[in-house]
């Protein structure tokens, strides 16, 4: 009888081994990958919400005002589109410090406009002929910078341990906390307060800010006719 040698039928080369092992490697490290780059691209459409692009419109429209004398008023306008399956357009529009005096409206501000793409880490705008560009993580919304074509200026706005809101609620548990170029922002029952002025309407898809020394009605009014 023929002894069978068992070890060389079963026996496995060590290139086909390593060949095999490499094999395997490589599709962990597509899969994992792959995870990330979902679950960046789900928490960034998370962040963009009516809350989050309301409160950083407030915030430009306060970080390049200049004067301070006079009161000033702003309003926005969301518009969210879906353009496939795995993508959505967000665009704000308004209007950034129109001048009031004597409860008048005398000057009618710069026209402000955002776009943000769900699938993007940054996004553009515009505020009059400034050109705007905010850089985004998972976390929200990590810097703007604001300049000026004519001039070469340039403000820059730095959010610096800041938390963002996950959702429209009006009434939350995790309020959003912000801090940048120095100043302190937070979310009171879905409005923003700023050190000179206040965000209305944070979760809705229209808002408006004013100055703190505006009553909400009288803001409410004047930015009606905006």
């Amino acid at each position: 009888v023929k002894k069978l040698d068992i070890s060389r039928r079963f026996y496995i080369k060590p290139v086909l081994f390593f060949n095999f092992c490499h094999y395997i490697y490589m599709k962990l490290l597509s899969t994992i990958s792959l995870l990330l780059i979902l679950t960046t691209s789900y928490a960034k459409a998370d962040v963009l919400n009516y809350k989050n692009i309301n409160s950083l419109a407030g915030i430009i429209c306060q970080q390049v005002l200049e004067e301070k004398d006079s009161s000033f008023i702003s309003k926005f306008s969301i518009d969210k589109t879906q353009l496939d399956k795995n993508e959505f357009k967000v665009q704000l529009t308004g209007t950034c410090n129109a001048e009031v005096k004597n409860g008048q409206i005398t000057k009618v501000g710069e026209e402000i406009e955002l776009s943000f793409y769900s699938s993007k880490e940054t996004a553009k705008g515009r505020l009059g002929i400034k050109e705007i560009r905010i850089d985004l993580n998972s976390l929200g919304f990590s810097q703007v910078l604001i300049k000026d074509p004519l001039f070469n200026e340039a403000v820059k706005i730095k959010f610096t341990s800041s938390k963002w809101s996950s959702n429209n609620m009006i009434v939350t548990f995790e309020p959003i906390k912000l801090q940048f170029n120095g100043n302190q922002a937070l979310e009171d029952t879905a409005n923003l307060k700023l050190k000179d002025s206040t965000v209305y309407n944070l979760w809705n898809f229209e808002a408006y800010s004013c100055n703190n020394n505006l009553e909400q009605k009288d803001c409410s009014r004047l930015t009606s006719k905006l």
